[in-house]
């Protein structure tokens, strides 16, 4: 979490104190500082804090540095402090190899912010990163520290698109976290599920519409801790819109049958008022592992239905918990857990309408880009995302499904390592139909626009929130002059109509810091926007950038666009060649590999005349410049022309 001022005074100190030995190598001869690791059993819950003691006037300790003590009590919060270590101790011996002169050439800071700012660029502690407040969907005893505030946003759905069609079921969630102080913290939450039943229903014709909205919030408190246990209690009140039959469906012209009653004309929608209560309690041995067991209870209706009659529904679930994460590293946690329904109540159906318990499991991974910005996926059978709905299955069968989330920790200190490429931010642009690894800055925002001679057009909005993690938010459409003879573009493109996409990309090695090339992940997904079409399809890209020399940088993009209708498959290729101080040139070809991609082709002209804004005039015959529009061809090329201005 940020450094308060307060705090950062002392941190300024230290820094100072370093003098002409720099920060790179440190001079021998000046008092040294370190961070205190935390004692086992501490976790990541409280961040190291930095408080020197003033220098010794004991005659016998001339030229002494300083050491941590470590704090009585992990738990307590203490800060730790600073003591003298007599010259000639061992722990003052100088590295093999190390210069015992100064390192020159380092500036010292001179000020709090100059100290904040050196500060900025070191590598986080363990103690920077935030606890896992959720094992999938099993909650542990783990909270966010006071003024702590963090979002996450994820989907889960299952492998196959089942009864409903397109990408399948998605059920898609929404969590913002604050710690109120160090044992209390608070939750809003929002999930939505709208597509049919996965399962054919064998006695119900037309198939059933289905939608399942859940809105609330939890309180968590600490009961209690010791070093390496953590006692909380959670609590939730939501509530859980439920509707089955009727139109729910974008595209629905006649109304549905409804699994509650006989009565296809009357759908069942009520709206439930539900609470859950957990007791998790988390034992942390060492730094890398923590054991969570979680008793809890959730309170769902046992009925749903209207005044054409009811059927049966889930009823209160008393269920057994237990999870496991261990952490190899700082930016890698691997965890699994399991709920176990004791009754009374029933936690899932078949496509029967047969009520029963099943066990809901999930193993997965994070992983942590730096200590704002963690990706999660995991696998599990269940589909509720709220405290309340976690204990349910997929509605009508007992699937697997695969589940993605990002952890958004704005409080919490940025790895402000540049991840733009060596020579100019005129690079970090990247293409037109393939990208690259460079992202924005944190806190940088771009604008970006495109047109070309058919009338397809594109406008995106790019925003760095942090240097391993940028967002962004695109609308086009694809003119019908582009007559694309791919059936995915006929029906999950549908030119003439608008799209609307929202995407993460997330980098992993940076060129900049001595990595071999620069690699990121890209993932989008969005829906058309016409009156009787809401079809979507998932995007995903592997950007890989290499810069062969200041003026020169090489692409290769593996690209794949999954849907219901036909998948595509291809890798993009490009180079950036900058052949004078205003002009760059990008020839790019994204080449089909499997699936109903189509091989394009790409040649623009870049006019940069300064850092933020750029000019691009282009020739084209790809699709569009958006997601899969770039794997499929246009029957009539195109010329155009794109803006981008960053501020």
């Amino acid at each position: 979490m940020p450094r308060p001022a307060a705090k950062l005074l002392p941190v300024a100190a230290a820094l100072l104190s370093l003098g002409s030995s720099g920060l790179v190598q440190p001079g021998w001869g000046q008092p040294q500082w370190q961070p205190l690791p935390p004692a086992p059993g501490a976790g990541n819950a409280i961040p190291p804090s930095w408080n020197p003691v003033p220098p010794s006037t004991d005659p016998a300790l001339p030229g002494a540095s300083w050491q941590p003590v470590p704090p009585g009590d992990p738990g307590s919060g203490t800060p730790p402090q600073w003591t003298p270590v007599p010259a000639g101790d061992p722990a003052l011996e100088q590295p093999p190899g190390a210069s015992s002169a100064p390192t020159s050439g380092a500036s010292t800071p001179t000020s709090a912010a100059e100290a904040e700012a050196l500060l900025a660029g070191m590598l986080p502690t363990w103690a920077d990163y935030p606890p896992m407040l959720r094992l999938g969907l099993l909650p542990t005893a783990s909270q966010l520290t006071s003024s702590d505030f963090q979002v996450e946003i994820g989907q889960v759905s299952p492998f196959g698109s089942g009864e409903s069609g397109g990408t399948g079921n998605q059920n898609y969630m929404g969590w913002a976290t604050l710690g109120l102080t160090d044992y209390l913290q608070i939750s809003g939450f929002y999930t939505q599920s709208d597509d049919p039943l996965y399962a054919f229903i064998p006695s119900k014709q037309p198939q059933p519409e289905n939608r399942w909205d859940a809105t609330g919030a939890a309180l968590r408190i600490r009961l209690g801790q010791t070093s390496s246990l953590r006692f909380s209690m959670e609590s939730s009140l939501e509530m859980f819109s439920v509707k089955s039959g009727g139109t729910n469906s974008f595209g629905s012209t006649s109304n549905s049958a409804n699994i509650f009653n006989d009565v296809i004309t009357s759908p069942v929608e009520n709206n439930n008022l539900v609470g859950s209560l957990t007791l998790p309690v988390s034992w942390q041995p060492n730094r890398s592992l923590q054991v969570t067991f979680t008793p809890g209870v959730s309170f769902l209706p046992s009925s749903q239905g209207n005044s054409n009659g009811s059927g049966e529904f889930f009823g209160t679930n008393i269920f057994l918990g237990a999870g496991i994460v261990y952490q190899p590293a700082k930016k890698l946690q691997l965890f699994g857990s399991a709920m176990v329904p004791i009754g009374p109540g029933n936690n899932s159906f078949n496509s029967d309408l047969a009520f029963k318990r099943v066990p809901i499991y999930t193993g997965g991974l994070r992983y942590n880009l730096n200590p704002r910005i963690a990706l999660e996926g995991y696998l599990t059978n269940g589909l509720g995302e709220t405290p309340s709905t976690a204990i349910l299955a997929l509605p009508s069968d007992n699937q697997l499904l695969y589940a993605g989330r990002l952890v958004y920790t704005p409080t919490r200190p940025d790895e402000r390592i540049s991840s733009r490429p060596l020579s100019t931010e005129k690079l970090s642009l990247g293409g037109l139909t393939v990208s690259n690894a460079a992202l924005l800055t944190a806190g940088t925002q771009r604008i970006r626009a495109s047109v070309d001679s058919s009338g397809t057009y594109t406008s995106r909005f790019d925003l760095g929130f942090s240097d391993a993690f940028q967002f962004d938010l695109a609308l086009g459409q694809i003119a019908t002059a582009s007559n694309p003879s791919s059936s995915f573009a006929q029906s999950l493109l549908s030119p003439g109509n608008s799209t609307i996409r929202g995407a993460g990309t997330a980098l992993f090695f940076s060129q900049p810091r001595g990595d071999a090339l620069s690699t990121a992940l890209r993932l989008s997904y969005g829906r058309v926007l016409a009156p009787d079409n809401r079809s979507g399809y998932f995007f995903g890209e592997l950007l890989n950038t290499r810069e062969l020399t200041k003026t020169l940088s090489v692409n290769l993009n593996p690209k794949v666009a999954l849907s219901g209708v036909e998948n595509l498959f291809s890798v993009g290729i490009s180079a950036n060649w900058q052949f004078s101080k205003l002009f760059s040139l990008i020839p790019e070809i994204n080449v089909a590999a499997a699936g109903g991609a189509q091989t394009n082709y790409t040649l623009a002209m870049r006019a940069c005349p300064n850092q933020r804004f750029c000019v691009d005039v282009y020739g084209t015959n790809s699709l569009s410049l958006q997601d899969a529009g770039q794997l499929l061809t246009s029957q009539n090329p195109a010329i155009g022309l794109n803006i981008s201005f960053a501020y």
